[in-house]
Formats: C-alpha cells, sequence, structure tokens
C-alpha cells in the first residue's frame, strides 16, 4: 500500500501539481542571451509570477513571441497602450518625458540596422507615428514618436545594442503576456572554463536576486 501510495504521488499528483503551479501561479525559465544584461544574465534562471497579464511601463515580463511561435521572452515593458514613445540618441521618452533607465546600457552605440531591416521598422512604424512620415527614415537609436494601440506595449532589453525587441517587429499584443520576472532562483557562469560550470561556477550573489 504504501509503495502504491508513493508511485502514486510521484507519477501522478506531484506532475499534476507542477502543471497547474505552471499554468497558474509561477513558471520557471533559463536565460539563454544577454538582451537584458546586466540585469538580467546569461545563465539566470527566473520565477515568473503567472497572475500578471497587464505589464506596467518599467515592468519586467515573459511574453509569447510575435516571431518565433513558441518561444518565451523575456524584456522590459517600457511603455503600454495609448502611450506615445521615442527615442533620441538612445534617450527613451514615453508621453514626451524623459525617462531615466539606470538600468539600460549600451555597449556598442555605433550599431545600425542593416538597410532591410531599417525598410521594415518603417513599414510598420509609419501607421503609429504621430507625425509625417515624409522622409521619415528610423534607426535603432533614434525613431518616433509612436502612439501605442490599446491592448499592447512596447519592449526593449536593457542591453540595447545586443536585444532583438519592439524596435523590430512593433507592439507585443498584451495577451501574449505569460507573467511578471520575480526572482532569479538559480545562476552559473556559462562561459566558464570549469568543469561543469552549473556546478563549478554559482553564481552565489545572484541566488534569490529580485531584479528591478
Amino acid at each position: 500500500m504504501y509503495v502504491g501510495l508513493v508511485l502514486t504521488n510521484f507519477f501522478v499528483v506531484s506532475p499534476l501539481a507542477r502543471s497547474f503551479a505552471r499554468r497558474n501561479i509561477a513558471e520557471a525559465f533559463r536565460i539563454p542571451s544577454a538582451a537584458m544584461a546586466p540585469t538580467i544574465l546569461a545563465g539566470d534562471y527566473v520565477y515568473v509570477d503567472r497572475n500578471t497579464k497587464a505589464p506596467s511601463p518599467g515592468e519586467i515580463v515573459a511574453f509569447r513571441s510575435v516571431d518565433e511561435p513558441g518561444l518565451t521572452v523575456l524584456k522590459r515593458a517600457v511603455a503600454v497602450g495609448g502611450d506615445t514613445v521615442e527615442m533620441t540618441d538612445g534617450r527613451l521618452r514615453r508621453n514626451g518625458r524623459l525617462i531615466a533607465e539606470p538600468y539600460a546600457v549600451a555597449t556598442d552605440p555605433t550599431a545600425e540596422a542593416d538597410p532591410a531591416t531599417i525598410l521594415r521598422m518603417r513599414a510598420w512604424q509609419g501607421p503609429l507615428l504621430i507625425r509625417d512620415t515624409a522622409g521619415y527614415r528610423p534607426r535603432l537609436r533614434t525613431w518616433g514618436p509612436l502612439e501605442l494601440p490599446q491592448g499592447t506595449f512596447f519592449d526593449l532589453g536593457d542591453n540595447r545594442d545586443a536585444s532583438y525587441d519592439s524596435r523590430y517587429y512593433g507592439p507585443v499584443p498584451a495577451v501574449n503576456v505569460v507573467g511578471r520576472l520575480r526572482a532569479v532562483y538559480y545562476s552559473y557562469e556559462p562561459e566558464s572554463y570549469r568543469p561543469l560550470p552549473f556546478l563549478s561556477s554559482v553564481r552565489w550573489s545572484r541566488l534569490g536576486l529580485l531584479p528591478r
């Protein structure tokens, strides 16, 4: 009887509990890239609160990619539906006000998108521009001002020169949001020269970190 109870718990109850928690409470993600550095690093493992759906400006959220089906992305929501948003020489403005972004870094300020990407940016930004579009040519660090449709948000990576974000593909539907970032529960240096870096190169100072 006891063996049966243990096996039932291991193979039935626990998986159902984990599945329920993942769908309704929290979900864990591994971060593979440096797009959100230095706030979130490659090699971080994070918890996302699934009870949060509508993002607020400044929050870090996980959402379903609009470009790659099945991919979940972690970025910072910098503006939401009804806001106007623009960038001038890397400085972000929301509703005409300059936004202080102590978390944002520019590792390669001279980086620029290729001509095909610039055309794509102009195509989606044109209908959202709140000024004349004649001669408008957006760049990665200078674009807008754009008025975001209701029910959407605009995301940016904190590592601005290494992030594929709303500058490339436009506003994201709010219904794509999976949840809000809560904590880093594990982290290691994936590029470490040590063997078994997930054990030998743990970033102890990041365990339990509450990113902002």
